[in-house]
Order: C-alpha cells, then sequence, then structure tokens
C-alpha cells in the first residue's frame, strides 16, 4: 500500500506541475498577443505619418532629399499597379467576352443536338411504319 500512496502523491505534484506550467504558458500566450498588438499599432500609426508626409511633399512639390528618391520610387511602383489593374480589366472583359461566347456556341449546339436528335427519331418512326406496311403488302409474310 506505500507504494501506492507514493505514486499517488508524484501523480498529484505531477499533475499540479502539469497545471501551473499550463497557466504560465496561457499567461506568455496573452502577454505575447498584447505585445503583436502594439506593434501593429506603432506601425500603423508610421504608415499614417510616412503616408502624410508624402502627401504633403507632392502637394507643395517639394520633397527634402533623405526622401526624394523614396517618393520618386513610390510615384513610379503606383503608375505600375495602375498599369497592372488596367492589364487585369482587359484580361476580365475578355475572358467575359470570351465566356459568353462560349456559352452562345454552347447553346446554338444543343439545339442542333435537339434538332438532330427529333430527326433521327422521325426516320426511325417512318421506317418501321414502312416496315409495317411492306410487310402487310408482301403476300409470303405469314406472321
Amino acid at each position: 500500500m506505500s507504494s501506492f500512496k507514493t505514486f499517488e502523491t508524484k501523480a498529484g505534484h505531477l499533475m499540479g506541475n502539469f497545471v501551473q506550467k499550463g497557466s504560465e504558458l496561457v499567461e506568455t500566450g496573452k502577454i505575447r498577443l498584447s505585445i503583436g498588438r502594439e506593434e501593429r499599432a506603432v506601425d500603423e500609426l508610421f504608415y499614417k505619418i510616412g503616408e502624410a508626409v508624402y502627401e504633403n511633399c507632392r502637394k507643395n512639390g517639394v520633397s527634402p532629399d533623405y526622401i526624394s528618391s523614396e517618393c520618386d520610387e513610390i510615384d513610379e511602383r503606383r503608375t505600375h499597379i495602375a498599369l497592372l489593374n488596367a492589364k487585369l480589366n482587359a484580361a476580365r472583359t475578355a475572358s467575359e467576352d470570351m465566356g459568353a461566347a462560349a456559352k452562345k456556341e454552347k447553346a446554338a449546339k444543343q439545339e442542333k443536338e435537339v434538332i438532330i436528335d427529333i430527326t433521327i427519331e422521325e426516320k426511325e418512326g417512318k421506317s418501321e411504319k414502312s416496315e409495317k406496311a411492306e410487310k402487310k403488302e408482301d403476300p409470303t409474310n405469314q406472321e
């Protein structure tokens, strides 16, 4: 019985350690989330400051030497983005036009298939009727 009590005591201590470590992990996770939120807020503020400086430089037509090349690069990249957006819109339009043409072609093909089906059925019906008529006319036919 004493070995069972020892085992039970050790298991109890072990479970207590697990609970404590779990609580510590939860707490450090919460702190890391808070740090991440604060860093994102700071990044957003830096973004707003940079955007305001850029807009002010472009509005006044003057940019300090230490950021003039970056401002020019922003302009170039915005122009490139506009060109890419134009290409994307052209591709979408072409794709939509092709899709519409394909739908029309498919619909026309389906109409033809229906007409062909009807024609085939009519021919089959006529051939069955003509066979029956031939059998009636044939005097050697003994059914």
